[in-house]
């Protein structure tokens, strides 16, 4: 009997720091566990604001046609704010009422400013995938200047991106650069036709449409434009 008394005191004593490092290591599980809460509830704001924002988009270039996104864009408004109230939740340690109402609002500020840079930065970016199209080409009866006609097209995943010609003057040896053109843009993708009247003067003629850059004189040649109803 006394020696399995002693076995049985024996066991208890190596067994203690066991059960001691456990218990000591809750703490630890305790934060391991809000940092995975966190990060998880945080990816659910920022993909729902953002599916929220791609949503709108949809509508808002649909003009309203489509009643059955109400209720998938109501729904990720609702869990893009739910979720960071949650966060607040979980980081309150004995705050008051108004403190996680305060957390739980810069929260969900930073998740929208987050998705809105998201959204506008990649998904309604026309800049970020575009195709060059050089349609015509015609050089100066001397040889030192060339009008070049070319239209970009450029695609986006939550927005139209309408296409633009241009029309650029560059000396003659030079490659067309990247960008757009030093001399005329219109918006779509029209025909338009290149003809020289001197060594220095240029006509443009061109389909009517809506104009953004049109420049009369481009270094030592004169620009002159003819829109006209056809081609």
């Amino acid at each position: 009997m006394v020696l399995n008394e002693d076995r049985t005191q024996r066991y208890r004593v190596a067994t203690w720091p066991r059960w001691d490092s456990t218990c000591d290591n809750t703490p630890g599980m305790r934060d391991a566990w809000k940092i995975t809460s966190v990060v998880l509830l945080s990816v659910l704001a920022l993909g729902s604001a953002t599916f929220a924002g791609y949503l709108f988009s949809i509508l808002r270039m649909g003009r309203w046609a489509y009643p059955e996104l109400v209720a998938p864009l109501c729904g990720s408004v609702v869990a893009a704010t739910l979720a960071p109230s949650v966060i607040a939740l979980i980081n309150r340690r004995q705050r008051g009422i108004a403190a996680v109402v305060r957390l739980a609002a810069l929260w969900t500020l930073g998740c929208f400013t987050a998705a809105a840079g998201v959204f506008f930065g990649l998904l309604a970016n026309c800049s970020l995938s575009c195709e060059t199209k050089i349609v015509a080409e015609s050089r100066s009866p001397n040889g030192r200047w060339k009008a070049v006609s070319f239209s970009k097209s450029c695609d986006a995943v939550a927005r139209y991106c309408a296409p633009v010609s241009y029309v650029s003057v560059l000396p003659a040896r030079e490659g067309l650069p990247g960008g757009d053109g030093n001399l005329f843009s219109i918006v779509a993708v029209v025909g338009m036709e290149l003809e020289w009247k001197s060594d220095d003067r240029l006509l443009v003629r061109y389909f009517s449409g809506r104009v953004l850059r049109q420049q009369k004189r481009v270094g030592e040649v004169r620009v002159e434009y003819l829109q006209i109803a056809s081609m």
